[in-house]
């Protein structure tokens, strides 16, 4: 229904049968496989939570088959399904029909009706997005707060969801969830704050209506609203043309790949036929490198997160051929072992000038702590995997025998040098038990390498519910700080309840995220609340950037849970040294949707940063349109963007640091840091570092220490600022803007 809805508004994610055939290579064997895997699926649709169709299906079966004996519980498992399938009114009168059964004295206090009460709220919440954000999509749709064309202009569901939420709220005066949604029913329609009753309404959730603000989503005039479920995004300049594309991907089994070349002026245009990409489909997460060194950025997709035993699901490592073209090389480069996985990340641990590549499998005991797959009859064993990089396009999987045999539900990971020894280092973010550093010892005789876990001295094992993670410099003095966001299972259905509690200034109940600061004694900080970041989050995804050209980095997270009612802003916060505050409303970059892969790149070259945000669910029909904020009015600063060329260190300098002396109008000096990387751990922006530089005029020195077993240095001085540079390892810097 829903994605029938969006159909000639928008292109969706799925391929159609007039797009090219798939070149007779890698690429076939890969597109053969997983055409098998979505078969068998569907044979299968109750090991697979997402295939919420069919599974709808069969609930219906068992019921009919059960008659009059049917369960309760079985209704309800049906009616979730057709919410989750998207057949939104045929779940509403099951909602109903169960309802019947019981007298309404009941309805708002027994927990067997109110939790159907809350569904069937829930249910007419959704009817308004399908009909309003999804049907006729806009820019505006669903960004907090809403206003201009994101107000439903038919009203049916927001209403009915605020007659049943009142009565909620009324009889529970602390259920905080269906307070949170009762004010967004209210502004849905244009009525908050004013017509919200005074007792439940959450204060501050606008801004003055005469504001403009900071961003604004562009996606649809520049052709980039790709429709689909939870995914990633690489933004690369994969064409060497001078501009960042895009590579995205959907949850789906079946959802195809895209990718979008930009057209030179900020829009793009879809390659993914013309790229030879057709039939390769599905992806969680995307990361980037230059793996061969031909100096053409290469792309991982994962794939399987979530599914359990269900997720042995290969990745796909595509070659850039450097003309237009990509080619799948997994099985040929020896990567074809599959496991669950939404997380990996490119780094030249040996600095043998080669990158090499760690994945974070899903490992666990006991049954799945999944989202609806069946439990798993065994404990899961998906051993993390380092593959090293043999320089001849494979890789060997030596995790065992250099210290990183993890078996752990491993949902985020990062290379970084956090000890400042020039060897990268490795961090890894695990869900449900304490995350995990390892310090790479390095080897005498370069072949012994080792690592070792140095966790419990560092003082980095938080959150216990951690999910994306990343390294950066966030308080510029020259080591890499960490940041571990939170996702906290235990209150998996109720981010909205703890985002309402946020807001409202009362302590939340779920796990905060965690920023690290280096203290440059191999021990880190816990900073969180005095950095101003102890916030309800629910964090999936997330990058930084420097978006105002300030010189320090901004954060901005995807926020969400598979829950329908987790309708919760992403979150974007300024960083000013020490501390950061947030920006989330003034900017309008909060959006409800649920927040997936974020880049962040100039893709309009006007001298700063935008967003580009993969939105959409885990289930069937929890599809949008993907946004990208273009970046009108938050920078005001000078800047300075690098591409580096490494000729002993990998072609991509992936993991070269970066030190500038800029000089300031008083004539003073600030020193500013960054490194080559692609940032967060979901969401890969391109591999060249962007660095504002508030109000310096000129750059006195650039150093930049490559990735090399003798940590070569280049020095460049006397640069101008609002400048691309390319510089290249022993040799020249040639300005490209």
């Amino acid at each position: 229904m829903v994605i029938a809805l969006c159909v000639g508004a928008i292109w969706g994610c799925r391929a159609t049968d007039q797009e090219l055939a798939v070149p007779q290579n890698g690429t076939a064997r890969m597109v053969d496989t997983l055409a098998a895997i979505y078969r068998r699926a569907q044979q299968q649709p109750m090991d697979y939570y997402l295939l919420n169709t069919l599974r709808a299906a069969w609930w219906q079966k068992q019921l009919a088959s059960a008659g009059d004996k049917a369960s309760t519980l079985h209704r309800i498992s049906y009616a979730q399904e057709l919410l989750a399938a998207g057949q939104t009114e045929e779940a509403i009168r099951e909602i109903k029909a169960l309802l019947a059964r019981y007298q309404r004295s009941a309805y708002w206090q027994a927990p067997e009706t109110r939790g159907l009460l809350e569904m069937l709220a829930t249910a007419y919440f959704r009817l308004g997005e399908q009909q309003n954000c999804l049907a006729g999509h806009a820019d505006e749709a669903c960004i907090l707060p809403l206003r201009g064309r994101a107000i439903h202009r038919h009203p049916e569901g927001a209403q009915q969801a605020i007659t049943l939420l009142t009565r909620l709220v009324e009889s529970s005066p602390f259920d905080f969830q269906s307070r949170w949604l009762l004010n967004l029913a209210y502004m849905a329609l244009g009525r908050y704050p004013q017509e919200v009753p005074q007792r439940w309404r959450i204060e501050g959730l606008s801004i003055p209506e005469a504001t403009t603000p900071l961003f604004r989503n562009v996606a649809l005039s520049r052709n980039a609203a790709v429709v689909g479920l939870a995914g990633g995004v690489a933004a690369e300049d994969f064409n060497k043309d001078g501009f960042v594309d895009l590579l995205v991907t959907s949850y789906g089994l079946n959802d195809q790949v895209r990718l979008l070349l930009n057209n030179g002026k900020g829009g793009f245009i879809d390659h993914t036929a013309q790229a030879g990409l057709i039939g390769i489909v599905g992806g969680l997460n995307v990361v980037q490198a230059d793996y061969n060194n031909d100096g053409y950025v290469d792309v991982l997709i994962l794939r399987g997160a979530w599914l359990g035993p269900a997720g042995a699901i290969p990745m796909s490592l595509l070659r850039n051929n450097g003309n237009g073209t990509f080619t799948d090389v997994t099985y040929a480069a020896g990567l074809g072992t599959p496991c669950p996985t939404q997380t990996a990340a490119f780094g030249d641990f040996n600095l043998d000038g080669w990158i090499d590549l760690f994945v974070g499998c899903e490992s666990q005991g006991g049954s799945v702590m999944g989202l609806g797959a069946a439990a798993a009859t065994a404990p899961l064993d998906f051993p993390c995997k380092l593959y090293v990089n043999n320089r001849d396009g494979t890789f060997t999987d030596i995790a065992s025998e250099v210290g990183l045999d993890v078996r752990a539900w491993v949902k985020g990971v990062v290379w970084a040098d956090v000890n400042n020894d020039g060897l990268p280092d490795v961090y890894l973010s695990i869900l449900g038990a304490p995350n995990r550093l390892f310090l790479n010892r390095g080897s005498s005789d370069g072949r012994l390498w080792r690592f070792e876990d140095a966790t419990e001295q560092a003082g980095v094992g938080q959150p216990l519910f951690s999910f994306p993670v990343w390294a950066f410099d966030y308080n510029q003095d020259g080591w890499e700080d960490l940041l571990a966001a939170s996702f906290d299972l235990r209150y998996l259905g109720e981010a909205p309840a703890e985002f309402a509690l946020d807001w409202l200034g009362h302590p939340i109940r779920s796990e905060k995220p965690v920023l690290y600061r280096n203290n440059g004694d191999g021990t880190f900080t816990d900073v969180t609340k005095a950095a101003g970041l102890d916030r309800a989050c629910f964090t999936m995804s997330g990058n930084y950037g420097d978006l105002n050209n300030d010189g320090w980095p901004d954060v901005y997270w995807g926020t969400g849970t598979p829950d329908f009612r987790a309708l919760v802003p992403n979150r974007l916060f300024f960083g000013q040294g020490e501390h950061f505050v947030e920006q989330t409303l003034l900017s309008g970059t909060g959006h409800l949707q649920k927040g997936h892969g974020v880049a962040m790149a100039d893709f309009d070259q006007d001298g700063d940063l935008d967003l580009y945000v993969v939105l959409g669910g885990a289930y069937e029909s929890d599809v949008f349109p993907n946004a990208l904020f273009d970046n009108e009015k938050a920078a005001s600063g000078n800047w300075v963007q690098l591409r580096l060329e490494g000729q002993r260190a990998n072609r991509a300098a992936i993991g070269a640091r970066v030190r500038l002396v800029v000089r300031q109008p008083s004539g003073s000096h600030r020193v500013l840091h960054a490194t080559v990387s692609s940032g967060g751990s979901f969401g890969a922006s391109p591999l060249m570092p962007w660095i504002g530089l508030g109000d310096a005029v000129q750059i006195d020195t650039l150093v930049v220490v490559w990735p090399t077993p003798d940590r070569r240095q280049d020095v460049w001085t006397h640069l101008a600022v609002n400048q691309t540079y390319h510089l290249q390892e022993g040799a020249s810097l040639k300005p490209l803007k």
